[in-house]
């Protein structure tokens, strides 16, 4: 039972260093960037396409603050 504790412990604190609560704002600046580069390029960014940066960007985001 103190080993479940200890890890959701651990597990709040690395929630926390990696700014997990940033990661809504990420997303949508993801968004806004693909609807701009649609915007001047005339063709739209696919929707997996958009998914995978967004992904990269999060990991990214929650690993460099680790």
């Amino acid at each position: 039972m103190n080993t479940l504790v200890m890890n959701n412990s651990r597990m709040g604190i690395y929630l926390r260093l990696g700014r997990v609560s940033n990661l809504p704002t990420v997303w949508t600046n993801v968004l806004a960037g693909a609807i701009v580069a649609g915007s001047i390029t005339g063709r739209p960014l696919s929707l997996m396409h958009t998914l995978l940066v967004m992904l990269a960007i999060s990991f990214f985001i929650a690993r460099a603050c680790i």
